[in-house]
Formats: structure tokens, sequence, C-alpha cells
């Protein structure tokens, strides 16, 4: 078996050989494979890959992810972003950590992000409730301030599709990841931080002024969908007996992202 899949929702083709070269330096030790998910082709130098997979999506990227998790074949599932590059050594020593941990547990794929990929490590509280528990009370949210979440996570195959993947209700992989996080969290499974940094990515663009905006429609589903959604599923209960749901729910979610494809899909 494969020791891990690196499931992609990707839009950016002239990043992917960087990264799939990056991938290599990044899990030297375990053997991977890499599903891209897009409404793109691969380049040339990825066509020939026995490591590598192509599905054709127009979805928002959770759905996108959910759509890929289907042809994930590793033990392991990795969700990493596509505008970026990943450090040397840090999926070995995250596996490692898996190795020795339960099955419920993950590891959150720490990140630093910025404009043309020259953003600083984030400090280790940004990846707990607690370090952001002024955002919670904002939204009038109690989560569990021990609790940690990922954006980026690193987690058993078998146990992400047994609580039934992603939320496909989210447009965007952020407010899903806190949601699968907690959902992980409530069902006795431990967040661990990845020892090392695993990705380098890229903010350019998330407003109508920088770069080409291909961010945009991230930035814009924060806060006109998925923000809502979050509250309006949290703010109840907190969801305090949230932990799986349907798997199959991605068939029920819009197969092109509007908020992307406003002008209709690339040809």
């Amino acid at each position: 078996m494969i020791d891990l899949s690196i499931c992609l929702p990707a839009i950016r083709p002239s990043y992917w050989v960087r990264l799939y070269d990056s991938f290599v330096e990044a899990c030297a030790k375990y053997t991977f494979e890499v599903v891209f998910i897009s409404p793109y082709d691969l380049p040339d130098p990825l066509k020939d890959k026995t490591n590598v997979k192509h599905l054709k999506s127009y979805a928002t990227s959770v759905r996108a992810a959910m759509e890929g998790s289907l042809l994930c074949e590793g033990r392991l599932i990795a969700v990493p972003a596509d505008d970026g590059y990943a450090f040397p050594d840090s999926l070995d020593r995250s596996i490692e950590i898996l190795d020795q941990s339960s099955r419920q547990d993950a590891v959150i794929l720490r990140y630093r992000e910025g404009a043309d990929m020259q953003g600083e490590s984030k400090p280790l509280e940004y990846w707990t409730v607690l370090g952001n528990a002024g955002f919670f009370k904002a939204i009038q949210v109690e989560i569990p301030l021990d609790f940690k979440f990922f954006m980026q996570p690193l987690m058993s195959t078998d146990y992400f599709r047994e609580l039934g993947g992603w939320d496909c209700r989210f447009e965007h992989l952020a407010f899903a990841a806190h949601d699968l996080s907690y959902r992980i969290q409530r069902d006795g499974g431990i967040l661990h931080l990845s020892p090392l940094e695993v990705m380098n990515c890229d903010w350019t663009g998330w407003d109508n002024s920088t770069g080409p905006r291909d961010h945009a429609p991230v930035y814009e589903s924060h806060s006109a969908h998925d923000q809502p959604l979050f509250i309006e599923i949290y703010q109840p209960d907190s969801g305090i007996n949230r932990t799986k749901i349907h798997f199959d729910n991605w068939k029920d979610c819009p197969d092109v992202w509007a908020r992307r494809w406003p002008n209709g899909v690339p040809k």
C-alpha cells in the first residue's frame, strides 16, 4: 500500500512541477502519490509520473477535495495547497508522528503564507482555539479552548472516510477544516503540530487590487458564505454532538464553483 496520498485541489498549473519536486524531498522516506483535482490539464513533465493522478473538476475546493479523496489509495491522506512548495523532510517528520499515534489522531501541517511566498512563520498559538479566542467570542461560538485546528491536515484515509470527510456545504477548505478539526477532537482524536513547517504558500491576489486576483474567491467565500454557515452549524450548541457526517454529502453540492467561474468554466 502507498503510504501517503496528497489530495490537491489545484488551479495553478504553473506551480505544479516545482510543487511535485518539493514533495519528493518532503516525503523521501515514504511512498506517495499526488492527486490533482483541477479544471486544467497536467503540465507535460507530470503526465508520465506513475504516482500522479488527475481529475477534471470545476467545483469548490471542498467538493474537489472530496472528489479527489475517492481516488486516494494511501493509508494516509494530506490536503495541502497548490500555491507554494513543501519544505524538505517535512512530510516525513509528520508521518512519523502518526505512525506512533492513534488512528483518530491527525497532524496540523503548519505553513507560512504571504505575498509571493514571503510570509513569516506563524506562532504556535495560531493553531489553537485559545490563540483565536477573540474570533470565536465575536461570532458567539464556544469551542473548547484546549482544541486545536488545521488548515492543511494529515490523517488516516480510512478514518477521514469514516468521519464523512469534508462538509461540502462550505465553499473553501478553511472553515471546512475548522469543522473537521473539531469533529476529530469531539471523537477523541488528538491534533499534533507538525515538527517542521510543511508548506510555504502564496497569498497574492486576495483582493480586487493585487496580482491576478486568484485568491479573491477564497477571501470572498469566507465572509459571504462560509463564516455564516459555520455560525449556523456551531452557534446553537457549539457542535457538541457533531462528529460523523454523511460521506456522500458532496453529491448534493454544485459541480461548478460560480464564485470562481462567474463567466463560465475555462475551455
